[in-house]
């Protein structure tokens, strides 16, 4: 994923070089590709230290702001690395943002002076908000799936892994994420269910003030999980008994429900 991503930005930018870090939610380095010429982890990790404490990298990572250098010779944001096996005059550093968190920062360089015009700045800040998108979901889908280890390491034998489908909810109770299965349950394409106006659309009338009651409770904080059977409704409007499982957590800032159901026989 991380060379793909630093190919797609050199390749839309034209650039000879790039690198390109990427960081957790607590905002620290966890992945890193280099320019070439640095392949030893160990320079590795004092390379990326040295660019974030006093190159253009850490001015873009405390800004959290796009960079242009025309000039590098005339610009201090830029260190000169020693042994540096290229010529890097021109310099585009892009972060990539999902709302204030910052996911990743790519450096393209050139051996032109002035070489990253107007069109592909915009253009590389056109394919970062777009990547942060994919990037975001990518993050959820990993929370998702450490929640569900968490949940099979406390035992909770009631439910049968293989059987749940899982899926994540806004506070307005909006599909933010689905899985394949839970689409396959109740008869929706999963573009559809992204679409509905909220998860009570797969609950059964008699049944949503109860359950959308329970659903409160756990947004609001009196507790931070949430075990119940309701009816669900099929796209065809076919009854269904569904066990559900919520666990309420929160994601830069958003209160979200990582959720779990199947279909009981």
């Amino acid at each position: 994923m991380l060379r793909q991503t630093l190919e797609g930005f050199a390749k839309i930018s034209q650039a000879e070089e790039s690198s390109l870090f990427w960081l957790d939610d607590q905002g620290y380095v966890t992945e890193s590709i280099l320019a070439r010429g640095i392949a030893i982890r160990e320079q590795k990790d004092s390379v990326v230290g040295q660019v974030l404490e006093n190159g253009l990298a850490g001015w873009v990572y405390r800004k959290k702001m796009i960079a242009v250098v025309t000039d590098t010779a005339q610009d201090e944001r830029w260190l000169e690395l020693p042994f540096q096996p290229y010529v890097a005059k021109s310099i585009l550093c892009v972060p990539v943002i999902r709302g204030s968190h910052l996911l990743a920062i790519a450096t393209l360089m050139h051996s032109e002076v002035g070489y990253f015009d107007e069109a592909k700045v915009e253009l590389v800040k056109l394919c970062a908000s777009r990547l942060a998108m994919v990037l975001d979901l990518l993050r959820l889908q990993g929370q998702v799936a450490e929640e569900k280890q968490a949940m099979e390491q406390n035992a909770i034998h009631h439910l049968e892994m293989k059987d749940i489908s899982q899926f994540v909810l806004s506070e307005e109770g909006k599909f933010v994420y689905v899985d394949p299965q839970l689409s396959e349950i109740f008869g929706y394409e999963v573009e559809e269910l992204t679409h509905l106006t909220s998860f009570f659309d797969l609950v059964a009338v008699t049944h949503r003030e109860a359950f959308s009651k329970k659903l409160a409770l756990c947004f609001q904080g009196d507790q931070s999980q949430i075990l119940v059977t309701f009816r669900g409704i099929t796209k065809k409007e076919k009854s269904l008994r569904i066990e559900f499982y919520g666990h309420r957590t929160r994601l830069k800032g958003m209160i979200l429900l990582i959720g779990r159901l199947r279909e009981m026989s």
